[in-house]
């Protein structure tokens, strides 16, 4: 019996998260050409969420989610748990934004992310854009004989 119940505590001891949870909030890149977008990531760490956490922007960023993760690791007797939340979240008007921090409730608790800027800038524009290259009649592969 002694040892059924010290099996049982160590089950449980491991399938403990071996630290707080954690929410972590990533852009892929801190700059994007306006109408582009680019990848938000969220990710949870040692803590289970059950609904996709809501991204607010603020004007002149759009979002919509693009796919949900869920990674569990067991080392050396040391469980951890990520969920990672992708976002794309496109530019639509020229500026600098801060995307979060991003707040979850966790056992009743608020729990916050950091914040990540993004900077939206105009399209390049090239000096010779639309000028189409027009053939020169005089060269020597175009003369009639």
């Amino acid at each position: 019996m002694v040892m059924r119940l010290l099996l049982l505590l160590q089950v449980l001891l491991l399938a403990m998260p071996a630290h707080a949870a954690r929410l972590v909030l990533a852009v892929e890149q801190s700059e994007v050409v306006v109408g582009d977008d680019v990848a938000v990531v969220l990710t949870v760490l040692d803590q289970e969420v059950a609904d996709v956490p809501q991204l607010s922007l603020p004007t002149g960023l759009q979002a919509s989610f693009s796919s949900r993760t869920t990674a569990f690791k067991l080392i050396d007797a040391s469980t951890s748990l990520s969920m990672r939340f992708t976002y794309r979240v496109v530019g639509r008007e020229v500026g600098e934004y801060t995307i979060g921090p991003l707040v979850l409730e966790v056992d009743g608790q608020p729990l916050s992310s950091n914040s990540v800027p993004l900077k939206v800038v105009p399209p390049a524009v090239s000096p010779d854009a639309g000028a189409a290259e027009v053939p020169d009649a005089s060269a020597e592969g175009n003369k009639k004989p």
